[in-house]
């Protein structure tokens, strides 16, 4: 699948990255991050029926967490 092989990617990525903070929240999710080179912003659009109902399925976050969890109809 796309999303699996972009998850792949991105979870090599992460190396030497920390997550500072994050949000959930409409209208929208964001997250930073930093690194050797400083902090990045990550900014996404949350639809409303994206968010249903959920439940937190993420115990301790991290970047490995929320990419893991890309591809989930639960995300958070």
């Amino acid at each position: 699948m796309l999303l699996s092989e972009i998850k792949k990617k991105a979870l090599e990525l992460t190396d030497g990255l920390e997550l500072v903070d994050f949000g959930f929240a409409l209208p929208y999710t964001w997250v930073l991050v930093e690194g050797e080179e400083g902090k990045a912003l990550g900014v996404a659009m949350t639809l409303p029926e994206e968010i249903q109902r959920y439940t937190n399925s993420i115990s301790e976050p991290s970047l490995e967490a929320f990419i893991e969890r890309a591809d989930s109809l639960n995300v958070i």
